[in-house]
Parts: C-alpha cells; structure tokens; sequence
C-alpha cells in the first residue's frame, strides 16, 4: 500500500513578485487547496516546505550573498506561506536554506518516521526547488 506525502514547496510571498506569477496565483491555490484537502481526508501528511534566511544573508546561498540579494528574510513578510492556502494544525513544515527540502532538514528522518514511500509535490520554482526536490 503507498503512503503517499504532499509537499507544497515555495508558495511564499517572496516568490510572487513575478507578474506571470501573480497572474496564476488564484488558480495555483485553489489547486494546492483542494490537493492538500483531499490529502488530509485520506489521512495523508502535508508538509508545507518553506525558505528562510537571516537578515545578514549568512545561512544564506552564496550566490545571493555575492549579489546581496535579500529575499526569504526571517521577520519579514517574504518567507512566509500565502495567507490564502488553507493550512492545518496537523500540518508539518520543513525550512529549508538550499533549493533541496533533503539539505540538512532532517526531512528524510521525518519520511521514515511517518512511513512515507510516495511523494506528491506542488508549488513553484519548478526549474530549481521542486526539480531538486524529485530527484
């Protein structure tokens, strides 16, 4: 039997800066709304993945640090979910420093602990974050 997990991955407001994005954000939503509902109506974990670094960039990526680019800062408004996305006190969340949710998160541990063999992604940043995350 699979014990499938859901990851939302990045749906921050940092990350919808973008006019293309901003465009999709009520539709993209409402999908990873009824997603997650569906997933928790069947007794399956949600896992809300988000990304977070300190205001002096230094957990940060290098590349952000040689470009000084501050997004996903701790106490700012940019690293956290949407308020539009329906969470849950059941809900689980892993923050991440890199563009994989595995990079020291502690995330696999949490997957055999639940008896994960099956993971279901959704979210944005597709070319790097979820990409890094299916492989």
């Amino acid at each position: 039997m699979r014990r499938p997990a859901i990851f939302v991955i990045d749906m921050l407001n940092d990350c919808f800066g973008h006019t293309e994005l901003q465009r999709v954000r009520p539709s993209l939503c409402s999908s990873i709304n009824a997603l997650t509902a569906m997933a928790r109506a069947n007794g399956h974990p949600v896992i809300w993945v988000r990304q977070e670094f300190e205001p002096d960039l230094s957990d940060a990526m290098l590349d952000m640090k040689s470009k000084n680019i501050h997004m996903f800062i701790k106490g700012t408004a940019g690293p956290l979910i949407l308020d539009e996305l329906d969470r849950a006190d059941a809900d689980l969340e892993v923050v991440k420093k890199r563009f994989s949710m595995f990079f020291q998160t502690g995330l696999d541990a949490l997957l055999r602990q639940l008896g994960t063999d099956q993971v279901i992604l959704a979210g944005v940043n597709t070319h790097a974050c979820i990409r890094m995350a299916a492989i």
